[in-house]
């Protein structure tokens, strides 16, 4: 008996260090296409609080979590726009050293938004987009997917704001990666069963 806890105990270990975490650098950017602040961060966590342009309140803040193979991206921002339009503001939350990634890509999308500004967002792998959502009404709120497996590089969010007039937007976006076990889990989690089976064998045949 002792020795099957000991392979468990063994096994256990494999499984965590196939699920170590991610210690990825990070970076927070917002442009109006004239002035751009860049926050960047090894901690996972980046906020920045100011003006930008005629966007004159942003207050933006960037998390990133998970593991290097599943990593969680969380961008939540309140703009407000006091120009008299057309204004943009694009901010990105980008974590960068990932993969190999697992399955599909997540972003969910919620927030409020008004007079006259509208929101467009993205999630981007390695700079390029993978979905896409639009809001120009308020509530909003989505979900939109694409493929990461098996790729690496960098995950990233990408809010585009436009203003025809003077207004306000408060938004929250999340992508997440869906679990798919890669074949070292699978190894490992085959190595729990058998030690089960090991188990109830010796317990039967006495």
């Amino acid at each position: 008996m002792r020795n099957i806890a000991t392979k468990a105990c063994v096994l256990a270990g494999m499984v965590a260090g196939f699920a170590c975490s991610s210690h990825a650098d990070a970076i927070l950017t917002l442009s109006d296409g004239i002035h751009t602040v860049s926050v960047d961060t090894t901690t996972g966590f980046a906020n920045y609080n100011g003006a930008i342009g005629d966007w004159s309140i942003n207050v933006t803040t960037g998390i990133a979590g998970g593991t290097s193979t599943q990593p969680i991206l969380d961008l939540n921002s309140i703009d407000l726009y006091t120009g008299s339009g057309p204004g943009k503001l694009i901010i990105t939350w980008t974590q960068n050293g990932l993969g190999p990634l697992l399955g599909t890509g997540v972003n969910q999308v919620g927030g409020t938004l008004y007079s006259g500004v509208s929101g467009n967002f993205q999630m981007l792998l390695n700079g390029t987009s993978i979905s896409s959502m639009d809001f120009s009404s308020s509530p909003f709120a989505g979900s939109a997917s694409g493929d990461l497996a098996g790729a690496s590089g960098t995950l990233g969010l990408q809010a585009t704001l436009t203003a025809n007039a003077s207004g306000m937007i408060s938004f929250d976006s999340q992508a997440t990666v869906s679990s798919v076990p890669d074949g070292g889990t699978t190894v490992a989690l085959l190595g729990f069963a058998i030690v089960g089976v090991e188990g109830l064998r010796r317990r039967f045949v006495r």
